[in-house]
């Protein structure tokens, strides 16, 4: 296009699934705006507010929206193309969704939160199977 980039291309994609406790939480928006905190809540497989995905650009974007940090909070902003948000990567072989000071997101288990820890491999609420939805 002239005028606007080409958005990237979607390297992981779908329902981000967590791994621990009775792994029925999922990555969700948690119905933020500009600046509210993401989490988890109970697995509907109906993709909407649980349809996340990491771009080749190393953004993770729930719509047109990117996840930044607070501190340890995982909050929505406006996706801009400028990479003054967090790059994220996914790593398949032991599940966990990093950011780029190598820190982990974890879903703290009893709460809704989603939150970056200190990575830790035996930690089941690091660990994020993502299943493709259409």
């Amino acid at each position: 296009p002239k005028h606007y980039p080409r958005p990237f291309t979607n390297v992981v994609w779908g329902e981000w699934r967590n791994q621990g406790g009775d792994r029925d939480r999922c990555l969700d928006n948690m119905g933020a705006s500009f600046g509210g905190e993401i989490g988890v809540s109970d697995c509907h497989q109906m993709g909407g507010s649980q349809y996340w995905r990491i771009t080749e650009g190393k953004e993770l974007r729930w719509n047109e929206n990117c996840i930044n940090t607070r501190g340890d909070s995982l909050i929505m902003v406006f996706c801009h193309g400028t990479k003054d948000y967090f790059i994220w990567t996914y790593d398949k072989e032991d599940m966990t969704l990093r950011d780029d000071q190598g820190r982990c997101v974890e879903h703290i288990e009893g709460t809704y939160q989603a939150r970056l820890t200190r990575c830790d491999p035996s930690n089941s609420f690091q660990k994020w199977d993502v299943k493709p939805t259409i």
